[in-house]
């Protein structure tokens, strides 16, 4: 009887030396976590300066370029954004094709006409007076917050209401889908671009 005792004591002991060890990493991993996100609070960033990348992201990117095997000639191609606090809006439009087939799919000149939407700055205007809300905005405030005349305004909105990136409900401008989003992907291009043209006009300067 004292055996079978001294036996569950000693198996007890075990056990719960087990469940402390792993209790313990835990606490320890739980602690570098925390560690980590602390030292990305306390930095503090240039609104025009991107935070480095973290272990989770490049994981993600990772995850992005995996192909299935039998894929011929793959791409993935598209956009991702996210935005207000706490990441609580997300967007994303990613396209799984072929080159051949994503390079061929729409003419030059569907491409081109897309594009051309994006040409006219009031456009833009309108693009970022209603992404800064979830809300239709009443057309006065569109006029107002781009300084627009209803003339300008109209002819701002025919090619953007043609492609349905918005629609009029009850006298207040909504959008539709990605439609305003396709400005903020131009937007951050852009920044990239001239960020891009000022080094190699930097670079060039520096070795005529």
């Amino acid at each position: 009887m004292g055996e079978v005792i001294v036996e569950k004591v000693e198996s007890l002991i075990d056990f719960n030396k087990e469940l402390g060890e792993k209790v313990t990493k835990e606490i320890d991993s739980l602690r570098e976590e925390l560690i980590t996100i602390r030292h990305l609070l306390e930095q503090s960033y240039s609104p025009d300066q991107a935070p480095p990348q973290s272990d989770q992201l490049s994981r993600i990117f990772q995850e992005y370029r995996k192909f299935p095997l039998d894929a011929a000639d793959p791409i993935r191609w598209g956009f991702i954004g996210a935005w207000g606090r706490g990441g609580a809006h997300l967007a994303t439009s990613v396209l799984f094709t072929s080159v051949d087939n994503f390079l061929s799919k729409n003419s030059n000149e569907t491409v081109a006409a897309f594009a051309h939407v994006f040409s006219d700055p009031r456009v833009i205007g309108i693009c970022k007076c209603l992404f800064r809300t979830e809300d239709p905005v009443p057309r006065e405030q569109v006029k107002q917050a781009c300084n627009l005349s209803d003339a300008e305004l109209d002819a701002a909105l025919e090619p953007m209401l043609e492609w349905h990136f918005v629609r009029w409900q009850d006298d207040k401008l909504q959008k539709i889908a990605h439609g305003v989003n396709w400005a903020m992907t131009l937007i951050a291009m852009s920044g990239e671009a001239r960020n891009e043209r000022l080094k190699q006009e930097q670079s060039v300067s520096a070795n005529p």
